[in-house]
């Protein structure tokens, strides 16, 4: 893990070295993207399941569409329907723990010309806390990004076919953006590198 994070650190400072040359000395390192829930998570003590979903328009499909996911504790992510994969770590201070609770897919293979949807359900297993998700979906050429924010919409319970893209959510809510006390860095898929 050391070694790993040694690396990781090398490839981050060779992009900021190319950054500086080009003009560019902004301290662009942070994830901007916030983690997300459902409003009830902003007055309840605890919110331990949170469904969460997003339609996105494609005109094309890029060769590759990189959705990264973290999350709380227990979560799996659908795009149109097909399960794309899922995540089981909690947050903590074991490197090894933190390098699970991040995963990243190539989409691509899900996508279709015209509407898409990508839907998320998160399960917090921890006492006194809140099932959020950070999401953060970028094409390598960064002509498309979308993240994490208040245009998804949440529901703070499982509904039949609620993953599927004919699912109808028109009275779900608009998620929240919840606080984070930890300082995450953003990915760079072009390097291979998570957040």
């Amino acid at each position: 893990i050391i070694l790993h994070m040694i690396s990781r650190v090398s490839k981050i400072l060779e992009i900021k070295i190319k950054e500086i040359n080009a003009g560019n000395f902004e301290f662009n390192g942070r994830m901007p993207a916030p983690f997300i829930s459902h409003p009830k998570a902003k007055r309840a003590n605890e919110l331990p399941l949170v469904c969460l979903r997003k339609k996105i328009t494609l005109k094309n499909i890029p060769q590759k569409m990189w959705l990264q996911l973290i999350a709380n504790s227990h979560v799996y992510i659908w795009v149109n329907g097909q399960e794309v994969g899922h995540i089981t770590a909690r947050r903590s201070l074991s490197g090894v723990a933190e390098q699970w609770r991040v995963k990243a897919w190539d989409i691509s293979k899900y996508l279709i010309t015209g509407e898409n949807t990508i839907a998320v359900r998160v399960k917090n297993y921890v006492p006194g806390e809140h099932a959020a998700a950070n999401i953060w979906l970028a094409s390598p050429d960064a002509q498309i990004i979308v993240t994490s924010d208040e245009h998804w919409k949440a529901l703070d319970r499982i509904e039949d076919g609620w993953s599927e893209s004919e699912y109808k959510d028109e009275y779900w809510v608009s998620a929240v953006p919840i606080e984070n006390r930890w300082i995450i860095s953003r990915p760079y898929f072009e390097q291979e590198i998570l957040s």
